[in-house]
This record gives C-alpha cells, structure tokens and sequence, in this order.
C-alpha cells in the first residue's frame, strides 16, 4: 500500500469522519480505513476501463452507520475490548460488497 497516500489521506478521513458527527473509535486511524477501501476502489475502478466515475465516487457515509450498529450490538458500546477489531472487519465487508464486480 501506498504509505504516503495513507500519511496524506488518513487525517482527511480521520476529519471527515468528525465532520460526519462520528468521530474513528480509538484504536482505528484513518491511514487504516483508506488503505481497506483504496485498494477495491481501485480494482472496480479498472475493471471497469476506468468509465463511470466511480473512483471518484468513495463515500464515508455509511461507516457511521456501521459504527452505531456495531456499538448497539456490544456489551458496552464502543468501549468493548473487540471493537476497533470488530469495526474494521464490518468495513471491510462493506467495502467487499459496494465495489463488487459481477461477471459479465
């Protein structure tokens, strides 16, 4: 993975996540989000040719939403020990399903 994009985008995620009202749990930077959701973007991206825009088109908006289910779900919210862990792994699938590429 790219480390300087990671240096470079991690604290423009990491802000608009505050943006968001959703500020990262401790634990997850996000150097650690860009680098789970670049490299599917990046692979839809040229699946496609390169046409639809779609790389452009990364949206955070969803990983609150990730973020509250998953603390509604644990003992103790975002507090629980697993919760970074856990959180990390839900937006990998995530990410896994927005950029899928069908067979043709």
């Amino acid at each position: 993975m790219d480390e300087h994009a990671s240096r470079k985008f991690g604290p423009m995620v990491e802000a608009r996540m505050r943006e968001l009202g959703t500020p990262l749990p401790t634990g997850v930077t996000g150097a650690q989000l860009y680098q789970i959701i670049l490299p599917e973007l990046r692979r839809a991206f040229f699946a496609k040719g390169g046409r639809d825009g779609q790389f452009a088109d990364v949206s955070l908006g969803p990983i609150p939403s990730i973020m509250q289910q998953l603390a509604s779900e644990l003992p103790g919210g975002r507090a629980h020990p697993d919760f970074a862990a856990l959180f990390l792994t839900r937006v990998k699938e995530w990410v896994a399903s927005k950029f899928r590429i069908d067979p043709v």
